[in-house]
């Protein structure tokens, strides 16, 4: 069965309801793009603005689910558009007239924009300014006067600053503010754990995909959430402690399974608490101070704590504890010693080389779109392509069914700029939802309105131009089959490599969440989180791949096992480090068991980086092996002859339980590797 032929056999009725069902906010976002592609429609259209296609489908591109993070990108597309005119007139005064140079930089703009994709944080970004630069380069092949290319290059910008002021203004009066979405994602956290406690249907993959890709999204919404913010640091602190506690505590219920012993009446006891402090994260209420639970079975303290911990953050009488967050390096640690970050730079560019030298030697420039797909389709795996180039021809059908049934049964009808930026807002409506919904249908909106606005918004009015509508579509299409070729063909990446590689990543941030000396961030909790889930979600595009990246079957089982042993460990880990008691026991132990405490834990971090050089490199590295063993804290404990109270005899006897359970999860995982 081929990779399309699978894709088309898995859309059946409940899964596309699935995928198209609302949820909270999918409404309000396609409602913003739809206005913002009105508008940007009227605007292009008085002022005489080309590229309205483009334009609008920039709107797709930098609309996002809260304010500040739409301003920030409209923002960062102006000043990049301006930096790339600047630079891209400065490169056509001494290349303009060289062939041979103008393509060097297309394919120099090209690496350096993928490569930077791959390798850094800026993702996106870079590898947009390196289409932009590249596509400017290219440009005197149909405007063959530098002066007539400047002004040109005057006119990209005017296409990128007229949707970027409307995305801002409609984000200004119609976007929701970010502080609200994290308390929600808070509330959504801790509903969740309620929702284990109490055995609820499907709670564990709805609790995966918290600690996942939704945590992912309120991570990112936390770097331009207090931009715009013009309230007390106290209620901004308030909010990061209510996301590290209910992330503790749906990390510890989920992936450690701690609470699965707990009975039926105390779980459901401290899930009607919970309930409440949710509803009072989302309005913004205090509730009752936290209570102090009587010690009942082994995780009953434990998550009654973590219970606690969320009460806490929503109480009258909280009080700030803020820890250093861990910054991400700009550079990914495998940056430089990765090959495939560049290797994927110079396969971009290869695919673009090739359709560039198409169209020109056929001198069809209206199949330039070959070239812009290159830019867009391109993903680190064989079937990370494969599967978006699927949805790219499945969308761009779509898309361009729809621009040719607008030109033959619609723009005759239009009288006015109204109609046909109304018609404009409902495709972009309609493309939106799709967009707004999992990775395994959203660049399929994507694609819909990029065709369909393509086919429709080729001049300063309702267009009837079929031919130019064909030509954008032929060109999407040979981007796709060109882009095939080569991924497919010139150092395949596959699936295999790919989760290896997320798996790798997750060993490396639990590293670091569990190294004493550095001390547990939620970020690092998070970031592991995000890290198996996107190692899960290569890993279902298997179906995608074929030829020279055949799959191992075994090998990508042997991963799923690595993902589940890594989250029990997390697990064991979160649990340990949010023990109630932990800051008192640590001040009581004498010297010798408070450094085997340390010994034991730095133990563990370094496992865990070995761990992840092992899966890099596919083989075993030199002190990869569990050599440690758990007991150590007791024994010191006992060596020393210091009289242990009832109270900390308890918690010392749930230390040595939690590192017992971290033991254990690393020697299975060892005997998985």
């Amino acid at each position: 069965m081929t990779s399309v032929t699978a894709f088309a056999a898995d859309v059946r009725p409940r899964w596309l309801r699935r995928e198209l069902a609302a949820y909270p906010g999918r409404d309000g976002f396609a409602l913003r793009v739809a206005l913002g592609c009105m508008l940007t429609v009227a605007a292009a259209m008085t002022l005489s603005v080309p590229e309205t296609a483009v334009s609008c489908y920039l709107v797709l591109y930098a609309t996002r689910e809260d304010a500040a993070a739409t301003i920030v990108n409209g923002l960062r597309l102006i000043a990049g558009a301006a930096a790339g005119v600047a630079i891209g007139a400065l490169v056509m005064r001494f290349s303009a007239e060289y062939p041979l140079t103008r393509t060097s930089l297309m394919i120099l703009f090209t690496v350096g924009g993928m490569f930077l994709s791959s390798a850094t944080t800026l993702g996106s970004m870079a590898s947009t300014a390196g289409f932009v630069l590249a596509l400017a380069v290219t440009l005197f092949d149909i405007v063959p006067l530098p002066e007539l290319m400047v002004r040109g290059a005057l006119y990209m910008w005017e296409a990128v600053a007229v949707p970027m002021v409307a995305v801002i203004v409609v984000a200004l009066f119609g976007a929701p503010r970010a502080h609200v979405l994290l308390r929600r994602a808070a509330a959504a956290r801790i509903e969740a754990a309620a929702a284990l406690l109490r055995g609820a249907p499907g709670a564990a993959a709805h609790a995966r995909a918290l600690l996942g890709p939704e945590a992912a999204k309120a991570r990112g919404r936390l770097r331009t959430a207090w931009l715009f913010y013009s309230g007390d640091a106290y209620y901004r602190t308030r909010i990061l402690a209510l996301l590290d506690a209910s992330y503790a505590l749906l990390a510890a219920l989920a992936w450690g399974g701690a609470g699965a012993d707990l009975r039926p009446e105390r779980a459901q006891g401290l899930a009607a608490r919970l309930d409440r402090v949710a509803a009072a994260a989302i309005e913004v209420r205090a509730s009752p101070p936290p209570r102090h639970d009587p010690p009942d079975l082994e995780h009953a303290e434990l998550i009654a704590a973590l219970v606690s911990d969320a009460e806490a953050a929503v109480s009258p009488g909280f009080v700030a504890r803020p820890g250093p967050p861990h910054r991400e390096p700009f550079f990914h640690a495998d940056a430089f010693d990765n090959p495939d970050h560049l290797r994927f730079g110079l396969k971009t560019a290869l695919a673009a080389f090739i359709c560039y030298t198409i169209y020109t030697g056929l001198d069809w420039f209206n199949i330039h779109t070959a070239m812009v797909t290159c830019y867009f389709v391109a993903l680190s795996s064989v079937g990370e392509t494969v599967h978006k180039l699927t949805l790219r021809i499945v969308g761009c059908l779509i898309g361009a069914g729809l621009g040719v049934f607008a030109i033959v049964v619609l723009a005759p009808v239009m009288t006015d700029v109204g109609q046909l930026a109304l018609m404009a807002g409902a495709v972009a409506f309609a493309a939106a939802w799709i967009a707004a919904g999992s990775p395994r249908i959203s660049y399929m909106g994507w694609q819909i309105a990029f065709a369909f606005f393509l086919c429709t918004l080729n001049s300063f009015g309702p267009s009837f131009d079929l031919a130019a509508a064909r030509d954008r579509v032929l060109g999407i299409l040979l981007g796709n089959l060109v882009m095939t070729v080569v991924f497919t063909s010139v150092w395949p990446v596959g699936v295999q490599r790919a989760v290896g590689r997320s798996v790798a990543v997750a060993s490396r941030a639990l590293s670091r969440f569990a190294d004493p000396v550095s001390g547990a961030t939620g970020d690092d909790a998070e970031r592991f989180g995000v890290a198996v889930a996107e190692a899960r979600r290569v890993g279902e595009l298997r179906a995608f791949e074929r030829g020279a990246a055949t799959l191992d079957d075994r090998a990508l089982d042997v991963a799923a096992a690595e993902e589940d042993g890594l989250e029990r460990l997390a697990g064991a880990l979160v649990a340990a480090q949010r023990a109630p008691d932990g800051p008192a026991l640590d001040e009581f132990l004498p010297e010798a068991a408070g450094l085997a405490e340390m010994t034991f834990r730095r133990a563990v971090s370094d496992w865990l980086a070995h761990y992840a050089s092992r899966i890099e490199g596919g083989s075993a590295v030199a002190n990869s092996r569990w050599g440690s063993a758990p007991g150590a804290v007791l024994a010191a404990v006992a060596a020393s002859g210091v009289a242990v109270p009832v109270a900390f005899a308890a918690a010392l006897a749930r230390r040595d339980v939690a590192d017992r359970q971290i033991d254990a999860s690393i020697r299975r995982l060892d005997e998985v590797g």
